[in-house]
């Protein structure tokens, strides 16, 4: 485990968690996860997660609700996850405009939106974004995100992706988000 972050590039969207900062082509320190227990740091398009001492932080860009919280885009703030047990995160992915995490218990919370190529296609049928962490998925092992896909490997080794179809050749995902469950043979 790292005690430290350093960050560089474009900073467009304060996604470096740093508002005062210009994009940066030298690493710069998050003073905020000084000498923390940082598990895990994964970049959406224009927003940053974190998985520090267990917990979730988000900032960057919240336009579509990434973040998966209200409050000042500019600052690095924790996501409250709201479940019926006490599971640690052990898993973060974030795409263009959604970020997912993976508990010990196999569940998997996800927020934001999915895009295709004529522009957003929404969170799910009934939801064009999701604001806050929702329970998409149970008895998962591992959760990967692309920009408008997320990919799950259950535990009984099957796969279940959720997002948009920009290709139509893998997951026959129709326009709209739908899931797609692939047992192998």
């Amino acid at each position: 485990m790292s005690k430290n972050v350093y960050v560089f590039g474009s900073n467009l969207g304060s996604q470096l968690g740093n508002a005062d900062l210009d994009d940066s082509y030298k690493p710069v320190l998050i003073s905020a996860f000084r000498n923390q227990n940082v598990q895990s740091v994964v970049a959406g398009s224009i927003h940053t997660i974190a998985l520090v001492n267990n917990k979730i932080y988000t900032w960057g860009c919240n336009d579509e609700f990434a973040l998966g919280r209200e409050g000042d885009e500019d600052k690095i703030l924790e996501v409250v996850l709201k479940t019926r047990t006490k599971s640690e995160v052990v898993g973060i992915s974030a795409g263009a405009s959604h970020s997912a995490c993976l508990l010990e218990n196999g569940n998997v919370y996800a927020w934001g939106t999915f895009r295709d190529t004529s522009g957003i296609i929404g969170f799910d049928y009934k939801t064009k974004y999701q604001k806050t962490p929702k329970l998409i998925h149970r008895n998962v092992k591992k959760i990967f995100s692309t920009d408008n896909v997320i990919t799950m490997l259950l535990k009984t080794g099957g796969v279940v992706s959720y997002g948009a179809d920009l290709w139509r050749d893998r997951f026959k995902i129709e326009r709209r988000t739908r899931c797609f469950k692939n047992k192998p043979k």
